[in-house]
């Protein structure tokens, strides 16, 4: 039983905060479960599965997510639109 017309103690109901912090990047069509955390920089590829935390300037894609490589921490470009603004 899996609706929300079914009462949650029939149910295994998981409730953590998802947090998403400044210069991450998520693709397309992910699935962050609860708990999941990308941190400073972080970035995950379309069509991934979010399950733990992305660590800062990391970069990840699949299901479950995995580290395909590093991330530039070059932040300039996002500082300067942000000024623009």
């Amino acid at each position: 039983m899996g609706n929300s017309a079914v009462p949650d103690f029939c149910r295994r109901v998981i409730k953590k905060q998802i947090v998403i912090k400044i210069y991450s990047t998520i693709g397309c069509g992910n699935v962050l479960l609860p708990g999941a955390v990308l941190e400073e920089g972080a970035c995950v590829g379309a069509m991934s599965l979010i399950k733990d935390v992305i660590p800062a300037y990391k970069i990840y894609v699949g299901v479950p997510a995995h580290k395909i490589g590093d991330r530039s921490k070059n932040v300039e470009i996002y500082q300067r639109y942000r000024r623009e603004k």
